[in-house]
């Protein structure tokens, strides 16, 4: 693009699924669109879109954040994670707050090289709740407290958990954010069709009932996209308990997934950088 298209085009702002562990395609993603030089002005992420999301917006740059993931290993995810509490939840999550305050030097969110916003569920409301501003960590920690795993977190009032709840895909907080041209990445669209043999047990078919719900919802916020990224992680997991972040160290491949899905659509975005 020439100085005078920079200088003209419309705002472009990235939203980020939640997914677990398959939110580690969101790097892939991120790869892509730094490497083909898609400029990014604001950042939305739910969740796992939250986490890579926002240390995407602190590093400002793909490589640092692909070195961190790729280098992290089960001693990080215990200092992560190591604080288990059975009530309210099996983790209390302090213990994420402080290991990414040290990774981020205790970074606020209006600090950061990238505008960006973690969303949340307010439970006393049942709406979202947008973080904008405030430390990042957590911003992160609020946006990925799945219900039953991580203890809500308490703030001003609200009861915030996992903004997949409400917002899975933040294609609405982005815009509230400015911007005019929105990608938004889902990755969970691969889990289904199941088989037979895949809802087995009463955990199965909880875990395949509300990712129908999550499917559907994502499904239809979608549709307000300008361009929809949906890497194709086909594997049916589902860990629980501590279990669940597991998949963290060991599913690190599937950041090529959400490259080689995001070079599908470079042409698509560069031309709407051009109306």
């Amino acid at each position: 693009m020439s100085k005078k298209e920079l200088k003209n085009r419309k705002k472009v702002g990235l939203a980020l699924s939640g997914g677990g562990w398959r939110g580690i395609a969101h790097v892939g993603v991120l790869k892509a669109l730094e490497e083909n030089n898609i400029p990014i002005d604001f950042i939305a992420g739910t969740s796992a879109g939250a986490l890579f999301g926002g240390l995407y917006s602190y590093f400002g740059n793909y490589k640092e954040l692909e070195n961190f993931v790729t280098k992290f290993g089960y001693r990080d995810l215990f200092k992560a994670v190591g604080d288990p509490r059975m009530r309210k939840g099996i983790l209390k999550g302090q213990r994420m707050i402080k290991y990414l305050n040290e990774l981020t030097n205790h970074a606020k969110i209006e600090d950061l090289k990238i505008p960006f916003s973690a969303v949340t569920t307010d439970l006393l409301t049942a709406k979202p709740h947008y973080i904008r501003n405030g430390n990042l960590s957590e911003a992160i920690r609020a946006s990925i407290s799945i219900p039953m795993l991580f203890q809500p977190l308490n703030k001003n009032g609200m009861k915030l958990v996992d903004g997949g709840i409400v917002e899975n895909l933040p294609i609405k907080c982005v815009k509230d954010m400015g911007a005019k041209i929105v990608i938004a990445v889902d990755v969970n669209t691969a889990y289904f069709p199941l088989k037979e043999n895949d809802l087995n047990s009463t955990k199965k078919i909880t875990m395949a009932s509300i990712r129908a719900v999550l499917n559907k919802v994502s499904e239809s916020l979608s549709l307000e996209a300008d361009v929809l990224i949906e890497p194709k992680i086909s594997k049916n997991k589902d860990s629980s308990g501590v279990r669940y972040f597991l998949e963290f160290v060991k599913e690190k491949d599937i950041i090529k997934t959400g490259y080689e899905s995001t070079e599908k659509s470079v042409k698509k975005i560069k031309s709407l950088l051009r109306v």
